[in-house]
């Protein structure tokens, strides 16, 4: 996955962890670490 991939990616979780003030630093990891496995998954299929 090249830079601008995972910038978009951060951006996004960002984004969403910006609408779920009520998370806490793990959740918001854990939000970050799913939506960049979405991201690797969907980047798996477009190749495929």
């Amino acid at each position: 996955m090249d830079e601008q991939s995972r910038a978009a990616i951060r951006k996004a979780a960002e984004a969403e962890a910006a609408t779920w003030p009520e998370l806490n630093d793990d959740q918001l990891q854990e939000l970050r670490a799913l939506l960049s496995q979405t991201a690797v998954t969907r980047e798996r299929q477009v190749a495929a």
